[in-house]
């Protein structure tokens, strides 16, 4: 734990990065309120630069899209046209601000994930040191979050989230690198090179085969594909004054329900709403002051695992309410997997045939690394080049090449396998990048472990909508989201346990692929 007194200061500065931070969760989600509502209307983040009413048009003063507080004030009314604001908006919010708190207590004051340093007298001083690997776990987590936020509602991964969360991973691994963060699982000198020249190698293999063939033969860049967003509001382009389109959560001006419109699920929804913002208004409260007992070292007699897990059972009911209902995307990507059938086997042999090449190159560096000893010489040599004393940043880029290689490779594997037998597609390219991303920030072990829980979730989740969504379409993403989410704030536990511990030892047994797979 960290090393706290129950000093006014210490407790005055958990408070401080407490309240901090869930306000930055809290902007965070504002701004994905934005992303959200945009994307799959084809409109573009900075055109028009300000928040709009989607029911007038009308510009939103700062003062009224401050987060959370504004919708309270407003009891959740548009100042000029007074028509109804979905309450979406603010649990959006409230839930990006408890995603924010759950990584900070997990990494700063429970330590219940490896790798950050604990013998510190307190949070600003380790935030100063593992600041890197806490913010790529909030950039992470929040592009998740946007992505299960549209694909509950339109069956659609939008991998442009992915690919911010990992630039972000590559980046600010090369910052947290292993002087810095002795504890973090990492890749051997051989499988770091091969990971390397592997991502290289695949990256160059796209761009040449987006240059040269046609994108849409097989290229997988969402689901559908990201720059054809389904069920557009509006025509693609650029939107301003009156070609705004109006949102369908919202009513007509006058605050009443529109003839075509059934009043009662409205009220139902808005009634759920209002009890989800209760439900995670409650959970942050439990957490904030768990963690501010326990950072300020006033006192532990409330776990994490008391803390975080009414927060948990929120996101898991919010994921089932959002995919309990029925939408026209139900039926659409059902009868997408169906048309798809005849090539759905051709296609993933084509993908397996462009990847090839990265696993190819890759391999073969992994094997001369480890059957040459001057090889592998040569290899740690390179990856400890250090500009500083401590910071060597290929080793920390290593990391999150091998995290992404590997944890894309689940996915692959299960994608080829699957379609292979089934005949169809089984399991979509856009949840690929998903767990590509998420391995190189979090860890190939997270992904592992996530997919089995996530499989768990989505069943479990799936039978418990039978009653009401009798539909054989079950959005992932969410599920992985919550999944990776779990398995980062209960690392250390999870890993600790015998099935896990089964499985590290026999990846332990193999120095040549991983240095430590476990905490000691």
């Amino acid at each position: 734990m960290i090393l706290a007194s129950n000093g006014v200061g210490f407790t005055l500065e958990v408070i401080w990065w407490l309240a901090f931070l869930c306000t930055f969760g809290l902007c965070l989600g504002s701004f994905l309120n934005v992303i959200i509502y945009r994307l799959p209307r084809n409109m573009s983040l900075g055109d028009p630069k300000w928040s709009f009413c989607p029911g007038c048009h009308s510009r939103i003063n700062w003062y009224d899209n401050l987060p959370v507080i504004s919708y309270l004030r407003l009891r959740g009314r548009c100042r000029n046209c007074k028509g109804s604001i979905s309450v979406r908006y603010p649990l959006l919010e409230m839930t990006a601000g408890l995603v924010v708190l759950f990584l900070l207590d997990a990494f700063l004051i429970a330590h219940t994930h490896t790798g950050a340093i604990v013998d510190y007298p307190g949070m600003t001083w380790q935030l100063g040191e593992d600041w890197p690997i806490l913010l790529a776990h909030i950039i992470l987590m929040m592009a998740l979050l946007a992505m299960s936020a549209i694909d509950l509602e339109h069956y659609w991964v939008d991998i442009r989230f992915t690919t911010l969360a990992t630039v972000a991973g590559f980046c600010l691994h090369a910052i947290w690198t292993p002087n810095r963060s002795s504890q973090w699982p990492r890749p051997s000198i051989s499988l770091a090179a091969g990971s390397i020249v592997a991502v290289v190698t695949l990256m160059l293999t796209f761009l040449i085969v987006r240059l040269f063939l046609k994108p849409a033969a097989w290229v997988p860049t969402a689901e559908p594909e990201a720059d054809a967003p389904p069920s557009p509001a509006a025509p693609e382009g650029e939107f301003s004054g009156s070609e705004l389109p109006s949102d369908p959560e919202f009513t007509e001006s006058d605050g009443s329900e529109s003839a075509s419109e059934s009043p009662k699920p409205a009220g139902i929804r808005h009634t759920l709403g209002i009890l989800g913002l209760i439900a995670v208004a409650s959970s942050i409260l439990i957490l904030a002051t768990g963690a501010l007992f326990e950072g300020a070292g006033l006192s532990k007699s409330l776990s994490y695992t008391a803390r975080w897990l009414p927060g948990l059972i929120f996101l898991f009911f919010l994921i089932l309410m959002g995919g309990s209902e029925p939408r026209d995307a139900d039926e659409e990507i059902i009868h997408s997997i169906e048309s798809e059938r005849s090539t759905a086997r051709r296609t993933v042999l084509l993908e397996l045939f462009v990847i090839l090449p990265a696993l190819a190159l890759g391999g073969v560096t992994w094997y001369y690394g480890e059957s040459c000893t001057q090889t592998r010489m040569m290899f740690e040599d390179i990856l400890q080049w250090a500009p500083t004393t401590d910071w060597t940043p290929l080793r920390g880029i290593a990391t999150a090449a091998a995290g992404f290689l590997l944890g894309g490779a689940v996915g692959w594997f299960v994608r080829i396998v699957a379609t292979l037998i089934l005949g169809r597609e089984a399991f979509g390219s856009g949840d690929i990048h998903m767990m590509a991303a998420a391995g190189c920030v979090c860890g190939w072990q997270t992904v592992l472990v996530g997919f089995i829980l996530c499989s768990i979730l989505a069943v479990i989740g799936w039978l418990l909508m039978l009653p009401i969504k009798r539909t054989r379409a079950i959005p992932l993403g969410p599920w992985l989201s919550i999944a990776f989410l779990i398995v980062v704030l209960f690392y250390d536990p999870i890993m600790a346990s015998k099935p896990i511990r089964n499985m590290a030892y026999l990846f332990n047994s193999m120095p040549v692929l991983f240095e430590k797979v476990t905490t000691p």
